[in-house]
């Protein structure tokens, strides 16, 4: 009797420690997006949800800290629906589809979509938000070390993570937080996909990639021939004939005979032969 109230007691501190803390993280986050973030203090926060500085510092040390907040709950929850993937399936694969489960809830979290409109109008704040992700990066790891029998520290667990990371983060920013969540979750999937093929180029792709992806040659700037080239070093195609005289050269050569007495050559078509007279 006397350890079931025991526990009864611990869970309630628990829920009443969770409520605060997802109160902070709710008020800092409507906080910074109506006054902006440079004009929001932790007093204004404290004042938002009716806490002491004190009781604020028991949970963040800083306002950032209480806007980047995660439900820790929604953490635990990924790396359980990691855990029940099928063994047999490649880990990469495992984690696009624990983190496709995981989304929902997290997009439903109060104050998330809020968030990120806020990350939306302060792109300054991005950086803060990477730093505080660190943590599930390295939780993913782990998650991934589970799977493979390898050190959460080797190469490979840390890079299956990251590319984790990066499609959520890639689909998120690119999604409109006013859209419905299965747009998101779309977005996932070709970023997982994507990831999984080796980044192949989209077939709407334009420019000199995708030439050289395909095979396409581009057309070489014609430049002078090497010695002995059949053009002569100009630098024109082989079978490309000199221009034929026009009119008005034609005329030009027999103005210069009429002046000169004596006839031009060159351009008319007969070249006058630089041979002496044989004796």
């Amino acid at each position: 009797m006397v350890a079931e109230t025991a526990a009864a007691a611990t869970g309630l501190r628990e829920r009443k420690k969770l409520e605060t803390r997802t109160a902070l993280r709710r008020a800092a986050v409507r906080l910074y997006l109506e006054r902006g973030p440079s004009a929001v203090t932790v007093h204004d926060i404290c004042e938002a949800v009716g806490i002491s500085p004190r009781t604020f510092f028991n949970y963040f040390d800083t306002k950032d800290d209480a806007v980047f907040d995660w439900d820790h709950r929604l953490v635990g929850h990924l790396l359980e629906l990691l855990a029940a993937r099928p063994a047999e399936e490649a880990p990469l694969e495992a984690l696009h589809r624990a983190l496709r489960a995981s989304i929902p809830p997290m997009v439903d979290d109060p104050g998330w979509r809020e968030r990120r409109r806020l990350l939306a109008a302060h792109p300054e704040l991005v950086p803060k938000l990477l730093h505080s992700n660190s943590h599930l990066a390295d939780a993913l790891a782990e998650g991934i070390a589970a799977r493979t029998g390898l050190s959460p520290d080797s190469l490979y667990p840390r890079l299956v993570a990251g590319a984790g990371m990066t499609t959520v983060r890639t689909a998120i920013w690119s999604w409109d937080p006013d859209s419905p969540t299965e747009e998101l979750l779309a977005m996932l999937d070709s970023c997982c996909e994507a990831f999984a093929a080796g980044l192949p180029e989209p077939a709407d792709a334009r420019g000199p990639g995708r030439i050289a992806a395909h095979g396409h040659k581009p057309t070489a700037a014609r430049g002078p021939a090497p010695p002995g080239a059949p053009d002569g070093g100009t630098g024109a195609a082989a079978d490309e004939q000199p221009d034929e005289p026009d009119e008005a050269d034609e005329r030009a050569d027999r103005r210069t005979d009429e002046q000169t007495g004596g006839e031009s050559g060159g351009r008319a078509g007969q070249r006058p032969s630089s041979a002496s007279p044989r004796s």
